[in-house]
C-alpha cells in the first residue's frame, strides 16, 4: 500500500466557476460529507473531460481520480485493456476498462514499472467487474464502451473512488444503469491516535496511513461495491488476516456505507 501523498498540481477549471453545495442537483460539482459514517471528504464533479462522452473527477480525502468514458462506439480492433469478453456480441456492448497513475505520481511513488504496471492491470480488472453488472449493455448491441481512470493522488481508498467516479462516469455519458454502483473500504484495526491498548475495532474509509496497518500488522480489510438501491453485492476485495467470524459484522457496515454514499451522491449529482 503506498504511503505517502503527492501533492495535486493542477485544479480544474471546471470547478471554479461551479457550486460547492450539495443541494442543487444541477451543479457539475458538489462536496459531500458523511461524518456519521465517518467517511472522509467527497467532493465530485461531472463533465470535467470536455471531448470525452462523459466523465467526472471525484477526491476522497486526499485520493483524487478523473474517470473519461468513451462510447457506445462501434469498434473493429483488438483491444489492449481489460473488457469483458474477447469479442463482441450482436446482442449487447463490449465494456473495457484502462487505469493509469498519472505520470508525477508514479515516477514519486512507484519507481519499479513492473510493479506499476501489474497494479494497474489489478485495479482495471477490479474496476470493470464492479461497475460491468450495473450497465444495461443489451440496449447498446455490437458497440465498445470504454472506461478510462486516471488515478491523480493515492492517500487511500482509490479503488473505491475509482469504482464510484466510473459509475458516475457512465451515468454523464447517459448510459443506461441499473444503478449507480458505491463502493467503501471497511477495516478491522485501531484509528491512528487512538490507544494502541484498545481492541481492534471496524471503521470505515480508511487512510493510507490507516491502511498500513494492513501491511504492517495483517489487519483485515474489504473493499465492497454495491448498486445499494437493489441490494446487490456486485464485487468484494479483501486482504490481509481475518477470523471468518468477524466477516459479517463488516460486511455488513460496508453494504451500510455503500448505501449511505448512494443517498447522498443521489441527492447532489443527480
Amino acid at each position: 500500500m503506498l504511503s505517502s501523498c503527492v501533492p495535486f498540481p493542477f485544479t480544474t477549471a471546471v470547478s471554479s466557476s461551479s457550486s460547492t453545495s450539495s443541494s442543487s442537483s444541477s451543479s457539475p460539482s458538489a462536496v459531500l460529507s458523511t461524518p456519521a459514517l465517518d467517511f472522509r471528504q467527497l467532493v465530485l464533479k461531472r463533465s470535467v473531460v470536455v471531448e470525452a462522452s462523459g466523465s467526472c473527477s471525484l477526491e476522497l480525502g486526499n485520493t483524487k481520480v478523473v474517470c473519461s468514458i468513451q462510447g457506445p462506439r462501434a469498434s473493429l480492433g483488438r483491444l489492449s485493456s481489460y473488457s469483458t469478453s474477447n469479442s463482441f456480441s450482436d446482442s449487447h456492448a463490449r465494456v473495457e476498462c484502462e487505469v493509469k497513475y498519472s505520470p508525477w505520481y508514479s515516477a514519486a511513488n512507484l519507481t519499479d514499472n513492473a510493479s506499476l504496471q501489474k497494479k494497474e492491470r489489478q485495479l482495471s480488472q477490479q474496476i470493470l467487474s464492479a461497475v460491468d453488472a450495473s450497465i444495461l449493455t443489451e440496449k447498446y448491441p455490437k458497440t465498445l464502451i470504454s472506461i478510462n481512470v486516471c488515478i491523480l493522488q493515492a492517500c487511500g481508498g482509490e479503488l473505491s473512488a475509482c469504482i464510484m467516479a466510473a459509475s458516475l462516469a457512465l451515468l454523464d455519458a447517459g448510459i443506461e444503469i441499473k444503478d449507480i454502483v458505491t463502493s467503501c473500504t471497511v477495516m478491522k484495526g485501531t484509528l491512528i491516535g487512538s490507544n494502541p491498548a484498545n481492541p481492534p475495532e471496524d471503521f470505515l474509509d480508511p487512510s493510507d496511513v490507516d491502511m498500513e496497518q494492513v501491511k504492517r500488522e495483517g489487519r483485515c480489510l474489504i473493499t465492497l461495491s454495491s448498486m445499494a438501491s437493489l441490494g446487490m453485492l456486485t464485487s468484494i476485495s479483501m486482504a490481509g488476516r481475518y477470523p471468518i467470524e468477524v466477516i459479517p459484522d463488516m460486511m455488513n457496515l460496508g453494504m451500510d456505507g455503500c448505501q449511505k454514499l448512494r443517498d447522498t451522491i443521489r441527492d447532489a449529482f443527480l
